[in-house]
């Protein structure tokens, strides 16, 4: 479902669909060569951002896969923001995460990677011609999706450390050596040593110097010490449920 428009004025586009798919996975909005995903059955509006440097765009709904039996689209609209410097730069600005989201409260992630991300975003800031932010452009993708990606893990790890915490603290009928080193994982504000590589975690997410790649290995590992802490923590009367997995 497309339609290709000729003879438009360059520049900065923004395309607005409302749109629904009975698949989930594979739909999505797109402008040229932009595209968000439409995650849901259930009809939403749709934000694309696009650059038009040939006189032309092509809008539409498309499938990456062959999935499903249908979409939809309505009330479409397509708005031109100009073609100056300053319509590159809000162009820049609509596409990325601003940074302040990063730094609530709350909101965990490494310090590298948001550095990094500053530093493409500043670099574009700075940029004094269209071609410039163009130039920039790759490294502002790459950047934000690393520092959403990276605050994506971290989340995933605060809400393991929250589940276990409030589990560990609904069983104290759970005791032994492994309890003992699931509970101090999760008080410590030590840093690495033999038994823990990266410190207990409120030391992790006081000091976010994990990696996504580390932080996700670091949320197998608590998820390891919990599985042990309750396999080898029951007596008598224990409350095992949790030991109850639905097959997926």
């Amino acid at each position: 479902m497309y339609k290709v428009i000729n003879n438009v004025p360059n520049g900065i586009y923004s395309l607005q669909m409302g749109a629904f798919s009975d698949d989930i996975t594979a739909a999505y909005v797109y402008a040229n060569n932009d595209s968000v995903l439409v995650p849901s059955s259930a009809p939403a509006t749709y934000k694309v951002w696009s650059v038009v440097d040939a006189d032309s765009i092509e809008i539409g709904l498309k499938k990456s896969e062959v999935k499903g039996q249908w979409m939809g689209i309505d009330n479409v609209v397509l708005t031109y923001y100009g073609n100056s410097l300053d319509s590159y730069k809000m162009y820049i600005a609509n596409i990325t995460t601003p940074v302040e989201e990063y730094e609530k409260e709350g909101v965990y992630v490494q310090q590298t990677v948001l550095d990094a991300y500053k530093a493409a975003l500043a670099k574009a800031q700075g940029a004094t011609t269209k071609e410039e932010i163009l130039e920039c452009a790759p490294a502002i993708y790459e950047a934000n999706d690393n520092v959403r990606a990276n605050a994506n893990a971290y989340a995933a790890y605060v809400a393991a450390v929250e589940d276990a915490d409030k589990y560990f603290g609904e069983h104290a009928d759970l005791a032994g050596e492994d309890v003992e080193l699931m509970t101090w994982y999760l008080t410590s504000e030590d840093g690495p040593d033999e038994t823990y590589p990266n410190g207990g975690a409120k030391y992790i997410l006081a000091n976010c110097l994990l990696s996504t790649e580390e932080i996700v290995a670091e949320t197998q590992f608590l998820e390891t010490l919990r599985t042990n802490a309750i396999n080898n923590g029951m007596g008598l009367n224990t409350d095992c449920t949790a030991l109850i997995i639905n097959p997926t």
